[in-house]
């Protein structure tokens, strides 16, 4: 609030999960304002709406009401200006999408990821850049990491390794019986769409003259990825018999850019365990400031996932010319953009605001809960508390109330 008059910018109504809007500029607690605007995805531009009286009109047709502290006070949280409230509508508005309760979770015929990690965690583990670690990432620094290409090309692969999950899903204890055609049709998507992407290559590096998909058999084979290394098999040994087996046009699968939201993602050692989807570790680094004020420093690992969805996002190409940027070394350029952006000093939030978003993101990534909301969330992983003023007042936010809103 400013101090000559002691009045700011608060949130009035708001539509989490739909990304729309009121705020107005007034005194905290009053509904007299000087200044009332609507604002909604996707430019999130200001509309000034006439009087204060229809954005309280908005709570009742499934907004929530403002905005407030998590704390014992449930102060409403005041904002400098109006891109800050823009800013945090965006950001809750793309943190909806993360976890297995987001819409893009359920798209197509597979299986959500189980809790826990599978083989591909194994393989993140045991992995490192080419000189022992990592290599860090500064935003200042507009040369990708020197490591890019092996970051991403171990994320890809252990994605791979992670299918195992979903070929799993239906009887863990079976193999051939449990295997369906469409979780087969949609590894194979996810090949295909690595292929494409040019970040994996078409030999083997470890073993030169081995096609990928040889060296892939053999890491399931390797991380105990069972059911992959039959599906694997399974492709091989039956599809167009008579052809080499060849990820490209001859053996198709289920792909396009929907089935991002799917695709799993295994846990590294530094990663959170609620991260299960590589759309998650996509979204993270951009509306999440943890992510880079964390106890260690980011590396090339940590944005991989990100990189290597803006590389699969990019049209298809094979083979590298001589002086050319490498797919991986390109999708970082494209990353980089919306990385620097987002952790700009004027994007910042007040600490209020930072910490009931924080709390958002972590309950979204944990997925919905069985018990029905019966007031306003409490510290992340904690209990909800009961909310005095009804279930329609804004004591922080949660993703468990009405379908497109938060209460």
């Amino acid at each position: 609030m400013t101090a000559s008059d002691g009045k700011a910018w608060f949130i009035d109504a708001w539509a989490v999960h739909d990304g729309r809007v009121f705020a107005s500029r007034r005194p905290p607690g009053s509904i007299v304002a000087d200044a009332t605007v609507f604002m909604s995805v996707p430019d999130l531009e200001a509309v000034p709406v006439g009087r204060i009286s229809t954005a309280l009109r908005a709570t009742r047709s499934g907004f929530q009401e403002g905005l407030r502290t998590n704390d014992d006070n449930r102060a409403e949280i005041p904002f400098d200006n109006l891109r800050q409230i823009r800013d945090l509508v965006r950001r809750a508005y793309l943190a909806a999408g993360l976890g297995p309760g987001s819409p893009g979770a359920a798209a197509g015929p597979l299986p959500r990821p189980d809790v826990g990690t599978g083989p591909g965690g194994g393989f993140l583990a045991e992995s490192s850049g080419p000189e022992g670690s990592w290599a860090s990432v500064y935003l200042s620094e507009t040369d990708p990491p020197r490591d890019i290409d092996q970051a991403v090309d171990t994320v890809a692969r252990a994605t791979v390794l992670e299918w195992d999950l979903y070929l799993a899903a239906r009887e863990p204890k079976k193999i051939r019986a449990a295997l369906e055609p469409d979780e087969i049709r949609g590894l194979v998507g996810w090949l295909g769409a690595l292929r494409g992407s040019g970040v994996l290559p078409w030999e083997a590096g470890d073993h030169p003259g081995v096609p990928f998909q040889h060296s892939l058999m053999r890491l399931a084979e390797q991380y105990g990825a069972r059911h992959l290394s039959e599906a694997l098999r399974r492709i091989h040994d039956t599809w167009e018999p008579g052809f080499p087996f060849e990820i490209g046009d001859r053996i198709s699968g289920y792909w396009s850019r929907g089935y991002l939201a799917v695709v799993p993602l295994p846990t590294a050692p530094n990663w959170s365990p609620l991260v299960r989807r590589l759309a998650d570790m996509v979204i993270l680094p951009a509306i999440d400031r943890r992510f880079w004020s964390g106890p260690r420093q980011v590396t090339s690992l940590d944005v991989a996932p990100l990189v290597l969805c803006h590389a699969i996002r990019q049209p298809e190409r094979s083979g590298r010319l001589p002086g050319e940027r490498s797919a991986a070394q390109v999708a970082y350029g494209r990353a980089l953009a919306s990385m620097t952006w987002f952790m700009s000093q004027e994007n910042e939030l007040p600490p209020a605001a930072e910490d009931v978003l924080a709390e958002f993101i972590d309950e979204c990534l944990a997925g919905p809960t069985d018990a029905p909301p019966t007031g306003a969330a409490g510290p992340a992983g904690g209990p909800e508390q009961p909310s005095p003023e009804g279930p329609g007042a804004g004591w922080g936010f949660t993703p468990q109330s009405l379908p497109a809103t938060a209460t």
